[in-house]
């Protein structure tokens, strides 16, 4: 998958075409915006020819008014963005040291003040004046965007666009979900949803990262995938009627960590059955309904952990990526154009998608 050269996208229209939703509920229609020119950016910005852009589960349910935050209307989701610099502000302090045409990628934080105890401490995802792309401001889904050069990750040369677009949000999370677990070499680590857009690349990153990894899905085609990873053993919850007993069976014991990389709540409670001492269960997927059952005795017993694991700091981003261009870690996708959005969120709704979604947007 080629990238688009440069030269034959360097110059700013007066106009482009943007994905669009009125209101929450709406599914997004292709239209015609005005294009940012390079001389209303401020310092430290940079204006982003997009080339490519993944479609996050999290866009549906934003969109749709079933995510965590309701989004500023119109709506332009997207935060899962690849492309070239093709404007700059003028580059005072951080980010200065990019040029045009280079490749860069856009996360699901657009920014974060930089200045508070949590980004000091280089948890910027956590600031309080965290700016995020498709719920606070209008994200990738567009052609063009402006973004905050300090929060731009350098995309490897060795690693096409449009890989590294899903990297963005569905890499990152699972990466930093992995770093969260507190895990060592050789340990027992369960992925529910391994096959899914997070899951198949947490599988990978688990692999990488020298870490045993049981995949919890369903079907020979998820089994076949997970295996081709390397995955150690693959437990399908549509066949086990007792999915904690058969993680233990397939392991031989208990597991140190779950990454649960799936949007229902029933994968919660099952790993607090199978995870053991010292163990952390890490919540990464976002149910609608989020509440389950926790045994506090339990957890001081076993002196175990649950952690809530959302984005990554500036250097686990490049890292991520790092990830990819060793060519330990490659995406599942599926390249769509951008008129097809709307299918593709319809697509991820009923749960046809497979890996992960990525619009082209040249």
């Amino acid at each position: 998958m080629a990238d688009p050269d440069f030269q034959d996208i360097k110059d700013i229209p007066l106009t482009h075409r943007a994905a669009i939703s009125d209101h929450v509920g709406d599914y997004p229609t292709i239209r015609s915006v005005p294009t940012p020119q390079a001389s209303s950016l401020r310092p430290g910005e940079a204006l982003v020819r997009v080339a490519y852009a993944g479609v996050c589960h999290t866009d549906v349910s934003i969109t749709m008014g079933k995510g965590t935050d309701l989004p500023i209307e119109p709506i332009i989701g997207g935060h899962e963005g690849a492309g070239y610099i093709v404007a700059l502000g003028e580059q005072l302090g951080p980010g200065k040291g990019l040029k045009l045409g280079d490749r860069v990628g856009i996360k699901f934080m657009a920014d974060s003040c930089l200045t508070c105890d949590e980004c000091l401490d280089g948890a910027e995802e956590s600031c309080a004046d965290l700016a995020v792309n498709g719920t606070t401001q209008a994200g990738c889904f567009q052609e063009y965007i402006v973004s905050r050069n300090v929060h731009l990750t350098p995309i490897p040369d060795d690693v096409s666009l449009a890989e590294a677009a899903p990297i963005l949000c569905a890499g990152l999370t699972t990466y930093k979900g992995l770093l969260n677990a507190g895990l060592r070499e050789g340990d027992w680590v369960v992925i529910p949803g391994a096959g899914g857009g997070l899951g198949h690349l947490a599988v990978q990153y688990a692999i990488a990262m020298n870490y045993r990894v049981v995949g919890i899905d369903t079907g020979e085609e998820k089994k076949k995938l997970l295996e081709g990873y390397g995955c150690h053993k693959f437990v399908d919850f549509a066949e086990e009627k007792d999915i904690p007993q058969a993680v233990e069976a397939a392991i031989g014991g208990k597991a140190k960590a779950a990454i649960v990389a799936t949007g229902v709540i029933q994968p919660y409670q099952q790993a607090l059955k199978y995870l053991g001492m010292r163990s952390t269960l890490v919540c990464i997927g976002l149910p609608h309904n989020g509440l389950f059952e926790i045994d506090a005795c339990q957890l001081v017993i076993t002196s175990s952990r649950i952690v809530g694991s959302s984005l990554s700091n500036r250097i686990e981003a490049k890292r991520a990526l790092t990830f990819v261009s060793m060519g330990k870690v490659r995406p599942n996708i599926e390249i769509r154009e951008f008129d097809e959005l709307a299918d593709v969120y319809k697509e991820l709704e009923s749960g046809r998608a497979k890996g992960r979604v990525v619009v082209k947007l040249f």
